[in-house]
């Protein structure tokens, strides 16, 4: 299934790049991570309704990021099995 031309505009917007002052300095980071940067910070700085998106956006990329390693893990197995029987 494709991409709909909304969602490429969504998808264009999240990763284009914005300048981002840091201190004495100007980054320029893609909109997702300015948004990120923005939430963590505040949720550092005490706001209740920051700390619960932020607590929740990490679980969510580390139970992602679990699963893909679930995945991988699985098909090497099935990979290693395969190829024991087809040796022997």
């Amino acid at each position: 299934v494709g991409v709909t031309p909304l969602h490429q505009i969504i998808l264009d917007e999240a990763y284009r790049d914005v300048p981002l002052r840091d201190g004495d300095r100007t980054l320029s980071l893609p909109v997702a991570q300015a948004v990120m940067r923005a939430i963590a910070v505040n949720a550092a700085k005490g706001q209740a309704r920051a700390q619960v998106l932020f607590t929740q956006l990490v679980g969510m990329a580390e139970n992602a990021a679990r699963q893909k390693r679930e995945e991988f893990l699985q098909a090497a197995i099935e990979y290693k099995a395969h190829w024991e029987l087809e040796l022997e």
